[in-house]
């Protein structure tokens, strides 16, 4: 193996493991409702919430995360949405 690929890898290594570090350390500052804290936070109806999501208006990764089935939403992304 050519030596500067290698020396290339360590650096992407080394990138990569910085990088998940600061991933991991924001999801756990990330605080996750769910649909009944939502709507009581949004001020809207479950059917209005439904709608934003289908229409785009809430977006997935954004504003709400699907675990399997069920659905949670980022309490400091509905914070600072405005429709």
């Amino acid at each position: 193996m050519d030596e500067d690929f290698r020396d290339l890898l360590i650096d992407l290594t080394e990138e990569v493991k910085t990088l998940r570090a600061q991933l991991k350390s924001q999801e756990c500052n990330e605080e996750f409702i769910n649909e009944n804290e939502t709507v009581d936070l949004l001020k809207v109806s479950k059917v209005t919430l439904n709608t934003w999501r289908n229409d785009g208006v809430l977006k997935i990764g954004k504003h709400y995360v699907k675990i399997s089935r069920s659905i949670r939403y980022k309490k400091n992304a509905l914070l600072n949405f405005s429709r």
